[in-house]
């Protein structure tokens, strides 16, 4: 969601003083890469795969929806540790808001100037969810 805001919206530019794009990739796929989930996906694949992301081919496959009944799932397999499950939900939340978010978005129109998306950490707290607000 935040390559197709770049790309199509301009938005979200703005380098940060404290990390790099390679920097934050890191930091969000450190855990994953080191449970080779998904399998080792480099930096430069992630980049080549985000340059020409579009709202309206995340519309098509809504991976939010995908990542909200994987967590559903896997959350059963956790039944018994209360701390993993109540992190899988706090997933599953996220990918509930943002598949809400894009719908907005889809329905709305990405270029409407009245829409303002913002991102907050209410759900998880390395996970974004997308706030959609007019203005």
């Amino acid at each position: 969601m935040l390559a197709s805001l770049r790309n199509e919206l301009q938005v979200l530019q703005s380098p940060s003083p404290f990390n790099t794009e390679h920097e934050k990739f890191v930091q969000h796929f450190e855990l994953l890469q080191k449970a080779c989930i998904p399998d080792h996906v480099t930096y430069q694949s992630f980049k080549e795969c985000t340059t020409y992301a579009r709202f309206s081919t995340l519309v098509m496959y809504n991976y939010f929806k995908d990542a909200q009944r994987i967590a559903k799932e896997i959350k059963n397999n956790f039944s018994n540790d209360p701390e993993r499950a109540a992190e899988l939900r706090s997933l599953e939340q996220v990918a509930e808001h943002n598949s809400v978010a894009l719908s907005i978005i889809s329905r709305v129109g990405a270029l409407d100037p009245s829409l303002k998306v913002s991102f907050e950490f209410s759900h998880h707290p390395y996970f974004a969810t997308a706030v959609v607000k007019r203005s």
